[in-house]
């Protein structure tokens, strides 16, 4: 069996879709699968990768998005016919998968329907993919990976896709997300320009649904009772202007890193006393996990995947109550025997989520197309 992975944007800073591909390709490369052969068709470069572990068939200018979802289409039929793939698995969710022969299996990796479930906060093209594309392209697939129970649900009921046609498949954690070491931590601050304070850490991309607003809300209603700074760590996207001007007004109470490199996240996660992650709406909330695997007690939402990810060991709260977040935050912040309860509890949540077990789920589904 010839399986061809889709990889997208791996040659740029990383977002959640991104590091599931990464993770994803690196536990497929640990499995002794004798009955298995991947290759890697590349739009873009690999630079993500800390090692290339299958062969390589780059798909040549068709790096953008556009261009993969028009040329790269041919593109991919060409490979698909050359390397005699039986598999193309797309985990970016873009399936640019029209044109393969009617003898290669069709697999797309959805972890989201956001810009249909919170419509008006995603960009022009993502709304017209996951409005026109999606429902079109899918239709067309013979299997969809999904990352939870709560995204499963919103693929049905906005996509149309039929139930027995999606496969729920958790993330995972990797190995490298440990609690860090009080000298990794302060080389990490060090890096960052943290002060040498307590801190409260939230990590995520400045966009509406990562609820940042309401964060800083909760934050500064209690900042003058607690000890901590509050540190926003994330890429700058369309929000980043208007939380750079709330931060400006409180500069001794709010920090500002910007996007973190992947190394540095698990002494990021275990410097902090608290990880608050009240977000909206996630497909599944890798951040929660990487925080809780890290030793860190969390706070996070009701909503959507975030519970079937936290379980009983962190904090959920409603994120729309900037009262209630912030009522948490003091609760926990000032209980030191519940913060420690708490951050035990998550180490053995975690555990419950591996990419060797994500791996050898996703194999499974290959070997029941080609069976």
């Amino acid at each position: 069996m010839r399986v061809g992975i889709l990889t997208y944007g791996l040659d740029r800073q990383l977002g959640g879709i991104g590091r599931y591909t990464k993770e994803l390709i690196g536990a497929f490369a640990s499995l002794t699968a004798e009955d298995v052969e991947f290759v890697l068709l590349a739009s873009g470069g690999l630079d993500a990768l800390d090692e290339i572990p299958f062969d390589v068939y780059p798909l040549e200018g068709s790096r953008l998005l556009p261009v993969l979802m028009t040329r790269g289409q041919w593109q991919l039929r060409q490979l698909a016919h050359k390397l005699k793939l039986d598999i193309i698995h797309d985990p970016t969710g873009i399936t640019p998968l029209q044109l393969l022969p009617g003898r290669v299996r069709k697999v797309v990796t959805i972890h989201d329907v956001f810009p249909l479930s919170i419509p008006g906060n995603s960009t022009t093209l993502d709304t017209w993919i996951y409005r026109y594309w999606l429902p079109f392209a899918t239709g067309r697939v013979d299997r969809v990976i999904t990352v939870s129970e709560a995204s499963k649900q919103d693929i049905q009921q906005y996509l149309r896709i039929p139930e027995d046609k999606i496969e729920v498949i958790f993330n995972g954690r990797s190995d490298r997300f440990k609690p860090a070491s009080a000298q990794q931590v302060a080389e990490v601050k060090a890096k960052y320009g943290l002060p040498d304070v307590p801190y409260i850490l939230f990590l995520g991309s400045v966009e509406k649904r990562k609820n940042l607003k309401r964060v800083i809300e909760a934050y500064l209603q209690i900042a003058d009772r607690v000890g901590n700074q509050l540190v926003i760590a994330g890429p700058k996207l369309r929000l980043y202007d208007e939380i750079v001007a709330i931060s400006e007004t409180n500069p001794e109470k709010i920090t500002l890193t910007g996007y973190i490199d992947e190394e540095d996240l698990p002494a990021l996660y275990t410097g902090a006393d608290l990880f608050l992650f009240p977000s909206i709406y996630e497909g599944f909330g890798l951040p929660v996990l990487e925080a809780m695997a890290c030793g860190t007690a969390a706070i996070t939402s009701t909503t959507s995947s975030l519970p079937e990810v936290a379980g009983e060991a962190a904090a959920l709260v409603d994120p729309h109550d900037t009262d209630a977040i912030a009522a948490t935050l003091l609760n926990i912040l000032n209980d030191d025997n519940k913060r420690k309860t708490m951050a035990a509890a998550s180490i053995e949540q975690s555990k419950k989520f591996t990419w060797v077990d994500n791996a050898n789920k996703t194999l499974a589904i290959y070997r029941e197309l080609m069976a």
